[in-house]
């Protein structure tokens, strides 16, 4: 009677990542399947006030946030190496390949309008408008605020009823049972938790063979999200899944 494979080497698991990084980053642009042509095309419809069409904007978000997604998840599985013996630069990239896979995830749900999708993109823009206000000195905030299309893109889409869910949310949006608890030890590592740091720093010393915080983990962590996230933008646009490794 043959014995239950065990698990895969954390190299295996590590080139594993960086060929799915490879592939994810394919999903994005064309070609473009239903539902995006039909959102493509009504999205014409909604042109106007020189803000162009805000579901092709839309569609470009979601391929930003694919790449980004891929681009950190393949940074995982580079710094998750044997050689390298990098527990915190590995759950620093871990962490963004989760952070935007959710944010993704959220943008490309294919079961919501082309309107809803507009006005999530809107929220990310809105968000990211409403950080860089901060920075601003009252004179510059003027001239900001004066001639600014994509305020004005935002102003006009971004609805009260779509809102990005913070970052513990979108955890758990794509890992109901385990992904309070995923973000949390995470964002420990990520913001400097005295006992996460100095139990890792510890282990690295004495060099355990029982690991406190097993490398293959992160990987398996960011690898699972980034194939939730593919297998919606694959629905979204009517892709293949055979694409994934």
């Amino acid at each position: 009677m043959s014995s239950a494979p065990g698990p895969p080497s954390l190299d295996d698991a590590a080139a594993f990542t960086k060929a799915l990084a490879r592939e994810l980053s394919q999903l994005s642009g064309d070609p473009y399947g239903e539902p995006s042509i039909g959102e493509l095309q009504a999205g014409i419809a909604m042109e106007g006030e020189g803000l162009g069409n805000p579901a092709a904007f839309a569609h470009t978000t979601i391929d930003w946030y694919i790449q980004g997604t891929g681009d950190f998840l393949y940074g995982a599985g580079e710094t998750s190496k044997d050689q390298y013996d990098l527990a915190f630069s590995s759950a620093a990239a871990t962490r963004s390949a989760c952070e935007y896979a959710g944010i993704c995830w959220w943008l490309a749900d294919p079961d919501i309008s082309v309107e809803r999708r507009i006005s999530r993109t809107a929220d990310l823009v809105g968000r990211a408008l409403d950080e860089a206000k901060s920075l601003l000195s009252s004179e510059e905030l003027a001239e900001y605020q004066e001639d600014n299309k994509l305020l004005k893109w935002a102003q006009k889409y971004r609805s009260r009823d779509e809102r990005l869910p913070n970052a513990a949310e979108r955890f758990k949006l794509l890992s109901s049972e385990y992904g309070k608890m995923q973000y949390s030890y995470l964002s420990m590592l990520a913001h400097g938790n005295i006992v996460t740091t100095g139990r890792i720093v510890q282990e690295k010393v004495e060099r355990s063979d029982e690991p406190y915080e097993p490398p293959l983990w992160r990987l398996l962590l960011a690898s699972s999200y980034a194939l939730t996230l593919a297998d919606r933008v694959c629905r979204l646009r009517s892709r293949p899944p055979g694409m994934l490794p």
